[in-house]
């Protein structure tokens, strides 16, 4: 039956039903092309008032919005506390609403990640714009690991995970969240074919629907230089540039303070105050840093070591600690700093680690001095029982390695801690008779090229860190004997100085040692764990070194010839 439809300043007229079916395809057109319109269409109003409820787009979320349903391809950098999951899953909402039988998913690093991200924003978006329940053919199915959203089109939105347990899905439209952090080959193989169908024509199935793109979308903030992410960013701008049909947009935490969202700018100040700068620049001013094809340690290898949820503040009765110290001393500069790492250490039935996990981690202010310093030593000994303390005893290492091995009173309780003898009995520098031998003085000046050889075999290969923990979460206090917190911020902290190092080659023999990118940061929490774990690989069974004259200048030939690797199980 034709239908009335009058048209502004015209007489009603009658439609046929094609008729009808182009005006609404039409409109529908002009919505997919401006979806924050539609946005605006279907935002409830205040039954008394009249007023519009709901969320109000600015401009940066509205531009958001439309590249991901006018580009096959883009890339967004933005910062945390943006607001880019709400709009990411908006975007998938409205597609679906306006685009039958049309296949979305969401990838991140798990499925409980990506489920997270949902079950939030998904409350949000039902509750300011109601309009989409009626849109549900049944009740959305948001729960840990999976997610299952179907429309009265025969639309689908759902979730996968960025690995090889995606291989044969199909979509229309893919968005990874915190792209930066994907494992890019699977992601190559697994993840990017799914979307490699084009739409159809859904009056004739056997035709490309040419207005109705695939997409495929990456939404991150920044992280290194050194990671495919930052290539893949580069060539999305160049294709931009190019009108290849991709598009790219970046901004920092000034963009959504400048249309009052979010935090207010005071606030900024006091998180930029709080993190190192590493993760300020990549977290907040959205800047790819550091970046190295000579870098000591794959990103990518580093992101897969966070595993540990929790720190632990005492050893656990079963397994064998040990601590690395790089030691600093400066009275007049308050960045200087004497780095502590502890390391459990899992082994197998024939006593050869296995697994080694980074479970403390803290740095003691460079401005104490060494009796201040080798008290927090001997109390952290004392929690953890470790089987050894490597320090560095280079320059001013010897100074601590000297403070260490007389006994010290804390000058709060008076209660007196013993003195530290070398752990070999054979080397005592010890005169004390009741010395706890513990301590290893190393020598890292001569040996420096295996220091760092044999950190690049161990962290890619047995090593766990802390995981990322949730900033906004934390309550921190300086208390490094209680509080936890700081143990995921400095674990944060050294994956950013591992991240600025770089190897190159010195001298006439060419020996491999680490150079900073950038100046501006120090690597003392690298150097603590690269001692200690080099002790653990020389001395106490991971493996040993096969006695060479000289390192080979080559590195593969350093990790895989002139140098035994450890034994692993």
């Amino acid at each position: 039956m034709a239908t009335m439809y009058k048209p502004a300043s015209q007489n009603p007229v009658l439609l046929s039903k094609d008729e009808q079916i182009d005006m609404w395809s039409d409109l529908f057109a002009f919505w997919y092309w401006y979806p924050d319109l539609f946005l605006d269409a279907v935002r409830p109003k205040d039954a008394e008032t009249g007023e519009l409820m709901g969320i109000s787009l600015d401009f940066s979320q509205r531009m958001f919005l439309r590249s991901l349903f006018r580009f096959e391809q883009t890339y967004h950098c933005y910062p945390r506390g943006w607001g880019k999951t709400l709009v990411e899953v908006l975007a998938a909402y409205t597609k679906a609403v306006l685009v039958p039988n049309y296949t979305q998913f969401m990838t991140a690093q798990s499925l409980k990640k990506a489920s997270d991200l949902f079950k939030q924003k998904h409350a949000e978006i039902v509750k300011f714009f109601p309009f989409f329940k009626n849109e549900f053919a049944k009740d959305p199915i948001i729960k840990e690991g999976k997610v299952e959203i179907y429309f009265k089109n025969g639309s689908f939105v759902g979730i996968l995970p960025n690995t090889n347990d995606a291989k044969g899905s199909r979509a229309n439209c893919i968005v990874g969240e915190e792209s930066a952090l994907m494992d890019k080959e699977v992601f190559d193989d697994a993840i990017e074919p799914i979307v490699s169908e084009p739409y159809p024509n859904q009056r004739s199935m056997s035709c490309r629907n040419p207005y109705v793109l695939n997409g495929l979308h990456f939404v991150t903030t920044t992280y290194f230089a050194s990671m495919d992410a930052f290539e893949h960013n580069k060539n999305v701008i160049e294709d931009m540039v190019r009108l290849q049909g991709r598009i790219a947009f970046g901004a920092s935490w000034r963009l959504p303070v400048a249309f009052k969202r979010g935090r207010r700018a005071e606030e900024y100040t006091t998180i930029k105050s709080s993190v190192s700068p590493l993760f300020w620049l990549t977290n907040y001013e959205e800047r790819w840093v550091g970046g190295s094809q000579n870098c000591l340690v794959p990103v990518h290898v580093l992101l897969e070591a966070r595993k540990i949820q929790t720190p632990e503040m005492e050893c656990d009765g079963v397994h064998d600690y040990y601590m690395g110290v790089d030691v600093a001393r400066s009275p007049n500069d308050n960045q200087c700093a004497t780095s502590i790492s502890i390391i459990k250490v899992y082994r197998d039935r024939d006593k050869i680690a296995n697994k080694i996990q980074v479970v403390y981690l803290t740095n003691v202010e460079g401005t104490m001095d060494f009796e201040e310093q080798t008290l927090i030593i001997k109390k952290l000994y004392f929690k953890f029982k470790p089987k050894a303390i490597v320090i560095d005893a280079n320059g001013l290492g010897i100074g601590m390695v000297d403070m260490v091995k007389k006994r010290t009173v804390d000058p709060v309780d008076n209660r007196v801690y013993p003195a530290f003898d070398h752990v070999n009995w054979k080397e005592s520098f010890c005169s004390d008779p009741t010395a706890i031998k513990c301590v290893y003085p190393l020598k890292a000046q001569g040996i420096n090229d295996k220091i760092v050889a044999n950190f690049m075999v161990v962290m890619n290969s047995m090593v766990e860190l802390l995981v990322e923990a949730d900033f906004n979460a934390m309550h921190l206090t300086k208390d490094i004997f209680t509080c936890k917190e700081l143990c995921y911020v400095h674990t944060d902290m050294l994956i950013e100085e591992i991240n600025n190092l770089q190897t190159v080659e010195t001298g006439v023999s060419k020996k491999l040692t680490v150079e900073p990118i950038s100046k501006k940061y120090n690597k003392d929490r690298y150097s603590s764990l690269a001692y200690v774990l080099y002790y653990v690989a020389t001395e106490d069974n991971i493996g040993e070194y096969e006695k060479q004259e000289e390192v080979n200048v080559d590195l593969y030939n350093m990790l895989k010839g002139t140098m035994s690797m450890p034994r692993i199980r």
